[in-house]
């Protein structure tokens, strides 16, 4: 699969885009943890097929793109690391990720007691809130374990 990509104009397109997405993106990239938690509010808030949007997303369409894009195995520095300790874009993403992870629980119990939803909603419900709370919660508790810097 790599020789093929590596051969091909779809391969220039794909290292152009990773480079790319290197260059301009850069902090930016990590906004992409909020993905799942809005995933997890447009499943909640939506019946039939919709509610399985987050779902495919996750676990079809994420997977494939994983296949087609080579990894990217570049690491911070020491001195990048440094930097990034001290810019406080990362605490603030992580520390607000929390009041919304929180909001995104509020909401799915309160869409969840609708006495209306199908078995098919209902199970795409649960099987959504079970997967924010096992990527969120799990790496933002984990994260949050790691922080040793007040935040005031």
């Amino acid at each position: 699969m790599e020789k093929f990509i590596n051969r091909t104009i779809f391969g220039f397109i794909v290292r152009l885009l990773i480079d790319l997405s290197t260059v301009i993106m850069g902090k930016l990239k990590y906004l992409f943890a909020y993905l799942i938690p809005l995933f997890g509010l447009l499943t909640f808030s939506s019946t039939g097929v919709l509610a399985y949007a987050g779902i495919l997303f996750l676990y079809v369409f994420v997977p494939i793109v994983e296949q087609i894009i080579p990894p990217n195995t570049y690491n911070f520095n020491q001195a990048e690391k440094e930097l990034a300790k001290e810019d406080n874009f990362y605490d603030m993403v992580l520390y607000l990720l929390v009041p919304f992870h929180l909001f995104v629980v509020y909401y799915f119990c309160i869409t969840i007691t609708d006495p209306g939803l199908t078995n098919s909603d209902l199970f795409a419900r649960i099987l959504m809130m079970g997967t924010i709370l096992g990527v969120i919660g799990i790496n933002v508790g984990h994260d949050l374990g790691h922080k040793t810097k007040e935040i005031w």
